[in-house]
């Protein structure tokens, strides 16, 4: 049984054929996340409204397709969502929904968020995605790493110069 609960969020992927949006045993949806760039994206949400007016997004369907546009920053993900619908209510008052998955089957690779601190914090998450049975590959994004630029303030003359001994007055 895996217990990736919603505060421990890890992207995975998985290679999988082209995916439509399906409708899985009338519970929920699987289908691929469609990745746009920020204007194409704004545009695609703007169409939609258009057309849909106050049912765009709406329904199960509509919901469903909502949460499968994402940055194109993210493309390299390839990410696969599948969408529980809890129209009975049955999990309403539960933080997670266990699944019994083997996830060495399902996930090829585990990518941490970057902005998980290194040190301690890192090799935490990644024991605590040992811990829960997962052999594959875990690595760690760059998407968010910083950049440093290193900026040459000084020549290498006055580097010396301001490096050399000084000569100190005598005081008497």
């Amino acid at each position: 049984m895996s217990n990736f609960g919603i505060l421990n969020r890890v992207p995975i992927v998985h290679e999988i054929p082209a995916l439509p949006l399906a409708w899985v045993e009338k519970r929920g949806f699987i289908a691929r996340v469609k990745y746009f760039d920020q204007h194409t994206l704004t545009q695609e949400v703007a169409n939609i409204i258009g057309s849909d007016r106050q049912q765009a997004f709406s329904g199960t369907l509509g919901n469903a397709n909502a949460l499968l546009f994402k940055r194109d920053a993210f493309a390299h993900e390839k990410e696969v969502r599948l969408l529980y619908v809890d129209a009975g209510k049955e999990y309403e008052n539960q933080e997670q929904i266990d699944v019994a998955i083997d996830p060495n089957h399902l996930i090829d690779e585990v990518t941490v968020d970057p902005r998980v601190r290194g040190g301690n914090q890192e090799a935490w998450r990644t024991t605590w995605i040992r811990e829960r049975g997962f052999k594959n590959e875990v690595n760690r994004s760059d998407l968010y790493r910083g950049i440093i630029l290193v900026v040459q303030l000084f020549t290498q003359e006055e580097l010396a110069q301001i490096s050399a001994p000084r000569a100190t007055a005598a005081y008497e």
